[in-house]
């Protein structure tokens, strides 16, 4: 409070510190001034009501306006509180208008011919007032004022927002029925937002000592568990020569917003007082405060992977979960690519993959590197949450306490570590990403072990996972990778190969260095074929996770303003199984699969027929969907495609930007089309025809009230609800 009742010239407000300090000493006393013989005139001092249990009729009415108030009509339990904007020129003796006689029925025929005065009606529609009607001056003036919200979260997102304009219509009451609050209005906002400003100072502290540990931990290459093994033991005798840089006042970022702020206030006196050593210190800490950072994000960057949506903030992780996501699901299919023998199927890679990507492991890293402790999972609730300072021990011993803890799934923790990882790979690059990665253990060598790689490429730097190279280092037996195929297979099938799939690549628009693997891609498991190349099922693995990634990151890129749901939506659209098959027979790539499956062939021939009816993509996906429903099967088709892109991605070395370019040429326009028009699940269309008419009715009975929810589309009434104030009931209207 000494720091709220300060003057200009910086002095603590010693005389408003003592007014609040005498009403506190009234309080514990029991001495209240509202039922005895105390004097009228009670001033109010800098702000602050001395006395305990005030009537504003105690009050001079120049103080009036700014003082918080409580109706004696309310509850206890009712935490509310009235702000007053200005006195009025009615009285507790002036007639009340008939909207408000009109609020008590029958009732006010009590009165007889006599108007219903204000007094009256309060006396009279709230029992509480009958104790201290004897009291009310008639006399005095009624004010006008408005409830303060009981919204404590001044930071929560849509927190208290009125839902119409009448809602905060001023409130007339009585003088004498109103207790005064010892804090004024404009202080009472600022205490209002103490626990909100020393909440968000506490996550922005977490997300500073979680950057520290990142970075920390990021520099060394061996992994989490081992790091945190290690970081247990250091001494403080180790730490006693070292010169630590400690930011000062300078180097404060502002948070949530971006990049630091330019610093726009000079304090001379400060800086006079200064010696120059500090101040070389000072920005030296300040320069390197703002260098980019290459193994971690900003903390200002933080705040969004390790917020979840429940707690309803002004940034949640969703977006970055989505885009986190795909990189995962890429760069976990590339290492359990690479480091698994030729003959491995499908089913074991992707069992493998899923031990990698999967909540519960994902869950378990967290965990393991209690990053819990950085998750805001819940709405802050001051109430619930706040742990005020300098407040006594509770007289009962309590094993927990709610306010110190959060109920965090594993689901929660899965995607706060998915958001990490997108949040790496937007703000400090792909090299920061794929280490974060290596530090998971999810990536068997780190990103200076890629760029080591003589045969590394900026344009393409997953080389090293697509060499035989990488089976010996990691003992995982003398499989034979794609690129060494050639030499057991003779090259009279080469050139055979080359033969049959010359149309193929032209129309892929890349040709082959060795097309043994495009004969791969193309090999269905039931045809003969498969014993000199295999089948697709190993290059789909591959193929599905690049074309999930690529898509994701080009919506996430493309749509910064969709929601994640949105995103999720439209990447399904562009890469369903009926999608991607309409586009192999659309583009005439059917011919070339080799398979001895007769389903596989009437497969294609109801999309040729599909093809004939119409030209529209979205009808022939319509058609083709209502086909699916009746037990059509897509999905070799759709595992071509991917195929196909898995194979590229190999014949290139892992070139990032051929196998993106091969995927805008066959489904640019989907995307584009999607993104245009983003694509809504039909349980979350509006309805904007439908439209809900409230009438009230009086009921003849005393107290009662009926109020007629009428439900129509179109001006057609099809439902009408009737509640009254302990029951509702629904009839269909005759003749909807």
């Amino acid at each position: 409070m000494a720091y709220l009742i300060v003057v200009q010239d910086y002095t603590v407000d010693y005389e408003a510190l003592g007014a609040l300090l005498e009403w506190s000493l009234c309080r514990d006393k029991g001495i209240s001034t509202a039922d005895d013989n105390f004097p009228t005139h009670v001033k109010p001092v800098h702000g602050i009501v001395p006395k305990w249990r005030i009537r504003l009729s105690q009050i001079p009415q120049d103080n009036w306006v700014g003082l918080v108030v409580k109706p004696n009509h309310l509850p206890d339990s009712d935490p509310g509180m009235f702000s007053i904007s200005k006195v009025s020129s009615e009285t507790a003796s002036s007639p009340a208008p008939e909207t408000l006689a009109s609020k008590l029925g029958d009732i006010q025929n009590v009165k007889g011919s006599s108007p219903l005065t204000y007094s009256d009606y309060y006396r009279i529609k709230y029992q509480q007032m009958k104790t201290i009607s004897f009291t009310i001056d008639p006399s005095l003036p009624l004010f006008e004022c408005l409830r303060i919200t009981r919204h404590q979260n001044s930071t929560q997102v849509n927190a208290g927002l009125r839902k119409n304009k009448a809602s905060i219509k001023p409130s007339l009451f009585l003088a004498d029925a109103c207790l005064v609050h010892p804090l004024s209005s404009w202080i009472w906002f600022q205490v209002s937002l103490l626990p909100s400003i020393l909440y968000q100072m506490s996550r922005a502290l977490l997300a500073s000592q979680l950057f520290t540990e990142l970075n920390y931990e990021l520099k060394s290459p061996q992994p989490f568990s081992q790091i945190r093994i290690n970081s247990l033991t250091i001494s403080n005798d180790s730490l006693s020569h070292t010169t630590i840089l400690v930011p000062d006042r300078l180097s404060v970022p502002v948070f949530l917003n971006g990049e630091p702020m330019e610093q726009n206030i000079f304090d001379f006196e400060v800086d006079r007082a200064t010696s120059e050593i500090d101040k070389e210190l000072d920005n030296k800490a300040h320069s390197e405060s703002l260098e980019k950072s290459t193994i971690c994000p900003h903390p200002n960057n933080l705040f969004e992977p390790t917020t979840l949506l429940g707690a309803r903030d002004a940034v949640d992780l969703e977006r970055l979960e989505f885009y986190g996501d795909s990189f995962l699901h890429f760069i976990a299919t590339l290492c359990v690519y690479g480091t698994n023998p030729q003959d491995a199927d499908e089913g074991c890679l992707s069992s493998k993959r899923g031990s990698l990507v999967s909540n519960a492991h994902l869950c378990d890293i967290a965990c393991d590197l209690k990053w819990y402790e950085y998750c805001t999972g819940q709405t802050f609730s001051p109430p619930e949450h706040f742990l005020p300072p300098c407040y006594s021990v509770a007289s009962e011993a309590c094993k927990y306490d709610p306010r110190l803890y959060t109920r965090l799934t594993d689901k929660s923790l899965a995607d706060m570590v998915e958001a990490l990882i997108g949040c790496f790979l937007l703000r400090s690059g792909l090299s920061a990403a794929f280490n974060l990665l290596h530090y998971f253990q999810i990536c068997p060598v780190s990103w200076s072990t890629l760029k080591n790689d003589k045969h590394y490429k900026v344009e393409a730097p997953w080389h090293f996972f697509l060499q035989p190279k990488l089976y010996s280092e990691l003992n995982c037996g003398n499989a034979l990778n794609a690129s060494c195929r050639s030499l057991h297979i003779s090259k009279e099938i080469i050139l055979e190969l080359n033969q049959r799939f010359f149309h193929l690549q032209e129309k892929l628009g890349y040709y082959f260095k060795g097309i043994e693997l495009l004969a791969e891609a193309m090999t269905h498991q039931s045809s003969i074929n498969k014993q000199y190349w295999g089948n697709y099922q190993r290059l789909e693995f591959l193929g599905d996770s690049i074309l999930g990634h690529i898509i994701s990151n080009y919506l996430f890129q493309k749509c910064p303003n969709s929601s994640p749901g949105a995103l999720t939506t439209a990447r399904s659209a562009v890469v369903s199984n009926i999608n991607l098959a309409n586009v192999v027979v659309e583009h005439d790539i059917h011919p070339f699969i080799d398979f001895g499956n007769c389903s596989l062939k009437a497969c294609i021939d109801d999309i040729k027929s599909i093809h004939r009816q119409t030209d529209s993509h979205f009808e022939r996906i319509e058609l083709i969907t209502k086909k699916v429903s009746s037990g059509l099967n897509v999905k070799v088709l759709a595992d071509v495609f991917e195929s196909i892109l898995g194979a590229i991605f190999v014949d290139s070395n892992g070139n990032h930007q051929v196998a993106s370019s091969i995927i805008h040429r066959f489904l640019g326009k989907t995307m584009n089309s999607v993104i245009t028009n983003l694509l809504v699940q039909p349980v979350n269309l509006p309805y904007p025809d439908i439209r809900y008419n409230n009438s009230t009715a009086m009921s003849p009975k005393l107290h009662e009230n009926i109020h007629d929810s009428v439900t129509s589309i179109n001006g057609k009434r099809l439902c009408v609800t009737e509640n009254t104030e302990n029951c509702s009931r629904s009839r269909v209207v005759e003749g909807s």
